[in-house]
């Protein structure tokens, strides 16, 4: 029975132990690498996002300016609404004050009318 000796087995124990650092080494600079890699990823990402949030601000301004004009437009716009309101009231006033001297004269005219017929 011979036996064969594998070369596992005649290897020294410190060839072993740097063999199994080596591949360790070479695991780790692949991680490494990938690691890099997205690190790069995640940079230019994180560029991007700052370059979308100084957009959304200005934007944001902008929207903040135009509200500003409205509010400003809006208040100019109910001051003139009041102004014709009070105005048309006035005029509905005017109209019934000038239907009841219609109504009245309607009313008081033919009396005073067959009046001075009667006395002429």
């Amino acid at each position: 029975m011979t036996r064969i000796i594998s070369r596992k087995q005649t290897q020294n124990p410190e060839d072993s132990l740097v063999s199994e650092l080596n591949t360790k080494v070479t695991i780790l600079e692949r991680d490494h690498e990938r690691f890099m890699v997205l690190f790069e990823k995640m940079d230019t990402t994180l560029n991007k996002l700052t370059e979308l949030t100084s957009s959304i601000k200005e934007m944001l301004a902008v929207q903040e300016n135009r509200l500003d004009h409205s509010d400003d437009r809006h208040s100019i716009v109910e001051k003139r609404l009041e102004k014709h309101s009070d105005r048309l009231d006035a005029l509905e006033n005017w109209k019934w004050y000038l239907t009841g001297i219609v109504a009245l004269c309607t009313f008081v005219v033919p009396f005073i009318i067959t009046y001075l017929i009667k006395n002429s």
